[in-house]
């Protein structure tokens, strides 16, 4: 019954966007993450001003420290002060974050139902930052996940229906995500190769460093990963996204689908496989996946 309802959902127009660009209130309130005039985050450090006010936000900015600066780079860009792309060359781990993920590719990822684990009935979604075609293990993931308790159980369920989780991002190796999703859980994962210009990528990368302070609510049905990656790439592209009642894995994909390259998939690994996984060694990643993708 539940794979009909999936199957409905992923059907049902969760949601749409507007290719037109932001006007400056719009493309603040999206930085912000501001929607009715409330921002879900809620964490104290996201804003500067006490008022939490987006004209008062931008007075703030404008007088903020270079240490402020560097604490929110895509902020600070959209200021017109030519001086603002000078004093973040400065800003030391804001750098070393940037290179970190400033790859040759950055793909969404998909990974499919997994119907043990409430918060992924619908399968879960991220990003992958790579240099090779087909990503390497020691590969950089981007996801956002609700923070779980030890021991919390059934009222995990309830308290992901209720918003009463919070969720972050995080970064992890793909390799991780890999022995999770594919060995253990038998899950297949989908790829797109995002089509991004430089700018773009730097919009992207800054502001998910911006998200490294944020906090937020998470709801399994609604304000979940794929809601969170959406709003992160709309930022990336200029796109508004709206909060739905119901905002599935697939929705990102179909509100995206115009940036996605075609299609690439992993099928789960077997008992051959995971024999052979055993042997390798890091410098021959690339080869193991591509043996995966061939399997």
């Amino acid at each position: 019954m539940l794979i009909y309802i999936q199957f409905i959902l992923f059907l049902f127009p969760i949601s749409s966007y507007s290719s037109e660009a932001l006007n400056d209130k719009t493309e603040w309130k999206s930085l912000l993450h501001i929607e009715n005039e409330v921002s879900d985050v809620v964490s104290s450090e996201w804003f500067l001003s006490q008022t939490r006010n987006i004209d008062d936000e931008l007075e703030t900015l404008k007088k903020s420290s270079l240490e402020q600066r560097c604490e929110f780079p895509l902020r600070s860009l959209l200021i017109e002060n030519s001086k603002s792309v000078t004093d973040l060359e400065r800003c030391v781990e804001l750098n070393s974050f940037y290179k970190e993920l400033d790859k040759k590719n950055i793909s969404l990822l998909l990974a499919s139902e997994f119907y043990r684990s409430p918060a992924s009935t619908y399968g879960h979604i991220s990003l992958v930052f790579h240099d090779e075609s087909i990503p390497e293990l020691n590969a950089e993931v981007v996801h956002y996940s609700a923070v779980q308790k030890i021991n919390e159980g059934f009222f995990y369920s309830i308290s992901g229906v209720t918003g009463g989780l919070y969720g972050n991002f995080f970064k992890e190796k793909f390799f991780k995500k890999f022995y999770e999703y594919s060995l253990v859980e038998q899950r297949k994962m989908f790829f797109w190769k995002l089509n991004l210009s430089e700018v773009q990528k730097k919009r992207l990368i800054y502001h998910l460093y911006e998200l490294t302070k944020a906090r937020f609510r998470y709801y399994f049905l609604s304000e979940n990963c794929s809601y969170q990656i959406a709003k992160l790439l709309g930022v990336a592209f200029r796109t508004p996204v709206e909060r739905r009642r119901i905002f599935l894995p697939s929705a990102t994909v179909n509100l995206f689908k115009d940036h996605l390259g075609p299609v690439q998939t992993i099928l789960p690994l077997r008992d051959k496989l995971i024999k052979n996984l055993k042997r390798l060694k890091d410098d021959q990643s690339l080869k193991f996946a591509r043996l995966v993708y061939n399997n």
